[in-house]
């Protein structure tokens, strides 16, 4: 099954350096991010130490830089807990699965229900994929395809094990091919690796999309019979998914018109928006963001708060809305939001009471998207940008690459952690078939005109 997950990864085709950052994931009050070093950092609010920085300590304006997580170089992706959930968690490059800041509710998945100031590793078991982080649960894939949650189930059963609360990982079910899973506040959902689309825990107001809009699953149901979802998001009450051909589809509540059909109503069923084609969606508790095909930023929803980067202060928006630029990603947290340009700078808007955009000199509240950081990387020899655009990551089958027009790539090879070379393959090419390689983390090695450059990605 072919798979979007645009997490576009930068770096040098040529002798380039920078300290950009690779991927963000943020929630209320706070951000984390990993930089193209692999090293991890986060800012913002820091209750129940949170911020992962060995510190517990509540200030009402928050870290308004980036503080370094420890001290290793090896992390791969992040997770921040949703809602008032105050922790996170992440996956090194060796599959270790570490977590970190608030879990009276037993969320972290340690065997406890103290608080950790730092991370801590979860288990010994070294073949953990990805991980999601909803509110008071998490839930993490390891790579032979199965589903493990921890935490509480908050009486809607979003564990998914049909079980009571806990604190250890337990399996979801026996199955084994499950390919990738998000987490909301209050609704989880899961794409198998044959297209099909479930989900569990609170169906209110049809959050789980099934033609009903009542009661709460404790074990995955299907939603409806198509075996073509993509990629699906999800954090309050409403619901985005993308299709294999590029469709946006919305479900859920729609009191703020989050569903972007027009309307204020919502639906217990999955409804195309537009006939668009579209790489990435995020959803946040009142809004939702999406970009098209042709790197175009559309957002819609809630704006109370100046969440939608429009610049209007007050006035809700129940159908797409584009913001100027061309864009690669968006990180939508709740009352923050980060995007990347296609040269590779970093925006961000929203609230930023709490520090939670990482600037100091950023006003309370921030109406358009600003830039933070410019992230694109230039030649030493000529100032000339040139950059290696890797995606997606993770990859089911075809991972694509784009190295700039103006230069010759003479042999692509992919490793295993161990160095150990898997493919070896000429250049002149813009994508690599994947399909017989199995799931874990590989090395991508491009050569380009005497130089070489390396970069990590996950194979689902």
């Amino acid at each position: 099954m072919k798979k979007f997950y645009v997490l576009i990864m930068m770096v040098s085709c040529l002798n380039m350096h920078a300290q950009c950052y690779e991927s963000i994931s943020a929630t209320h009050y706070n951000t984390f991010s990993i930089k193209h070093d692999g090293t991890l950092w986060s800012w913002g609010l820091n209750y129940n130490g949170v911020l992962g920085i060995g510190q517990d300590y509540e200030t009402m304006n928050g870290v308004g830089a980036p503080v370094q997580i420890g001290t290793d170089s090896g992390w791969a992706m992040i997770a921040a807990g949703k809602g008032l959930s105050r922790n996170a968690a992440a996956i090194k490059d060796d599959g270790t699965l570490w977590a970190w800041g608030r879990n009276d509710y037993g969320h972290l998945g340690d065997g406890t229900t103290v608080d950790k100031l730092s991370p801590v590793q979860i288990g010994s078991d070294t073949d953990w994929q990805y991980v999601s982080c909803g509110q008071f649960y998490m839930i993490a894939l390891k790579n032979d395809g199965t589903l493990w949650s921890t935490g509480s189930n908050r009486s809607v059963g979003l564990l998914g094990t049909g079980g009571p609360d806990t604190n250890i990982l337990t399996q979801i079910s026996t199955d084994t091919d499950w390919a990738s899973i998000t987490c909301g506040q209050n609704s989880a959902f899961a794409i198998k690796n044959d297209g099909s689309l479930w989900g569990w825990g609170s169906n209110g107001f049809g959050t789980l999309g099934i033609g009903i809009d009542y009661g709460f699953f404790s074990t995955p149901v299907r939603v409806g019979l198509d075996n073509d979802w993509n990629s699906v998001s999800v954090d309050g009450m409403h619901v985005m998914a993308l299709r294999n051909d590029g469709s946006m589809w919305t479900w859920g509540y729609n009191g703020d018109g989050q569903l972007g059909d027009g309307t204020y109503d919502f639906s217990n069923v999955p409804l195309q928006i537009g006939t668009d084609s579209w790489l990435q969606v995020a959803a946040t508790a009142l809004t939702s963001g999406a970009i098209r095909s042709d790197n175009t930023l559309w957002v819609w929803g809630s704006n109370v708060n100046q969440f939608l980067g429009t610049g209007n202060t007050d006035e809700n928006e129940n159908v797409p809305v584009q913001l100027a630029g061309q864009w690669e990603r968006i990180y939508a947290g709740n009352a923050q939001n980060f995007a990347d340009t296609v040269d590779g700078s970093l925006y961000g808007w929203g609230n930023n009471f709490q520090n939670q955009l990482g600037v100091n000199s950023f006003p309370n509240t921030v109406l358009t998207p600003a830039l933070i950081q410019v992230c694109a990387l230039s030649l030493v020899e000529n100032d000339q940008t040139n950059s290696l655009l890797v995606y997606p990551n993770p990859v089911s089958n075809i991972l694509k690459f784009n190295c700039g027009v103006q230069s010759n790539i003479s042999e692509v090879m992919i490793l295993d952690m161990s160095g150990k070379i898997i493919m070896a393959l000429p250049g002149h090419r813009n994508e690599i078939d994947l399909q017989h390689i199995t799931s874990g983390i590989y090395i991508v090695k491009v050569y380009s005109e005497g130089n070489h450059s390396t970069t990590k990605f996950v194979k689902m």
